[in-house]
């Protein structure tokens, strides 16, 4: 199995967390996108906000959280 790392952000203003629909519209996702090369996990989290929404965040220092999931792929 093929293993992918992707980092993000959740987004919270007033209590509400911002959720992307993804285009081919099948589900919807926080921003976050796959680690590039020589890239820090701060990095490639800042990187994919500035690319999906234009702007750029404060993050809470220190607070990281991780997951793991195996998403089912239509073959």
């Amino acid at each position: 199995m093929r293993h992918e790392k992707s980092c993000g952000f959740i987004l919270i203003r007033d209590q509400q967390a911002l959720l992307l629909k993804h285009q081919n519209g099948q589900h919807w996702d926080f921003c976050k996108g796959h680690v590039e090369k020589g890239e820090s996990e701060l990095e490639t989290a800042l990187r994919e906000v500035k690319e999906e929404l234009g702007g750029m965040v404060e993050p809470i220092a220190g607070f990281r959280e991780s997951i793991a999931y195996s998403p089912q792929k239509n073959v």
